[in-house]
């Protein structure tokens, strides 16, 4: 007898994690010695860490997705001068809460205020256990919470959204972004600043928004940038400036280096998605002239809609053989098609595949000195 072993070779399974803050508490606090407050306060108001993890299974035995739930000895611990602390942090009244279960796991809530100059370092580890091929996976993240002196009420620039992806499937098209010019713990007046938005250009300099900029547009006060994704093509990178004058004459400022700023980078991301094929039965009355296939198309949230927005479904026919290659028609394109049958054969009859292809995002149309161009009407033309 002889025996020959076979195995399941597994594609390696992608493992994706970071940490965001959830709720409007930051994590940078800034100190008045003046008056010996914190802003923000969490003893007042916790800063809420969120880690987040996520998988990709390209054998799509697993769903892809957040596993916050599936992890396991979750902790999280200070790391002091380089040293993480031998024991673990345990849920104690205004200090720290921590969620052990369910899709917030891992979630930590802290109450302390750090001292200025003197971040607080936390280091959040777990394990996620692949189950096709028992290989335990470590996750570590480190998170810091800041404190700035703010007795001397430098300015600080504060944006309304941080570095984002943008899903076009799911995601809204237009995003405001809303500039806040900060002196210790309260807001500037805004005689005395003035913002100046700009967008990242391909050569890495950053130049003025400008009426020919159409997928993004300034409030008349300057402090709401507001912003199209779906002509801005695969990312752009904004930056906003503030000038700042005590005096309350900011439009003398002239900008510097050292002028308070934010940048931003904003991606166009479609997540794995798949199709399926519905409506269509596989026997047909002799002399139907067409089939009215409908395609599915869903992500790991469920059916997506609307999604010839940024997807093309396109379907082949092909005429079934059992002596020769197939060879795929194109014969249709979109969730709805009309297919005719005159590829099928009267004896053994034929296939419909489908296949769905990601477009290109939009992007508007400009001429050799990077000006928009429009139609007789004025309107930006925009392509794929």
């Amino acid at each position: 007898m002889k025996i020959k072993r076979f195995d399941f070779n597994y594609k390696p399974l992608q493992v994706n994690y970071s940490a965001s803050l959830v709720g409007g508490v930051p994590n940078e606090q800034t100190y008045d010695a003046n008056s010996g407050e914190y802003s923000p306060d969490y003893s007042l108001t916790p800063c809420v860490i969120q880690p987040q993890v996520n998988i990709i299974d390209r054998d799509r035995i697993l769903p892809s997705g957040n596993v916050n739930a599936k992890l396991t000895d979750v902790s999280w611990r200070r790391v002091i001068n380089g040293v993480e602390e031998r024991d673990a942090l345990v849920s104690t009244a205004n200090k720290y809460v921590i969620t052990t279960s369910g899709d917030e796991n891992g979630k930590l809530k802290w109450y302390i205020n750090a001292t200025p100059q003197n971040p607080i370092l936390l280091r959040f580890k777990a394990k996620f256990l692949d189950i096709r091929t028992k290989q335990v996976y470590n996750i570590i993240i480190d998170y810091s919470l800041k404190c700035r002196n703010a007795t001397q009420y430098a300015p600080m620039l504060l944006l309304s959204s941080g570095t984002t992806y943008y899903n076009p499937l799911r995601d809204t098209d237009v995003q405001t972004i809303v500039a806040s010019l900060r002196l210790g713990s309260k807001e500037c007046e805004a005689s005395k600043r003035a913002f100046v938005w700009e967008i990242g250009r391909s050569d890495g300099y950053f130049t003025a928004v400008t009426a020919d900029d159409m997928e993004i547009s300034i409030s008349a006060d300057g402090t709401t940038a507001t912003l199209d994704r779906s002509i801005m093509g695969d990312r752009i990178s904004i930056r906003c400036r503030a000038k700042y004058s005590a005096t309350g004459n900011p439009s003398a400022v002239t900008l510097t280096d050292s002028a308070p700023f934010k940048t931003i980078n904003i991606v166009r991301r479609i997540p794995s998605f798949d199709y399926d094929i519905q409506e269509a039965v596989s026997d047909i009355d002799p002399g139907t002239k067409s089939v009215l296939p409908v395609a599915y198309i869903y992500d790991n949230v469920g059916e997506i809609p609307n999604p010839t927005k940024e997807l093309l479904p396109l379907w082949y026919m092909a005429t079934n053989s059992h002596s020769s290659a197939i060879v795929y028609d194109l014969i249709g394109h979109g969730m709805n098609p009309v297919i005719p049958t005159d590829k099928m054969d009267a004896s053994i009859g034929g296939i419909v595949k489908l296949d769905v292809k990601m477009l290109k995002p939009w992007a508007l149309l400009t001429d050799g000195k990077g000006r928009v161009l429009t139609d007789g009407n004025g309107n930006p033309l925009v392509f794929h």
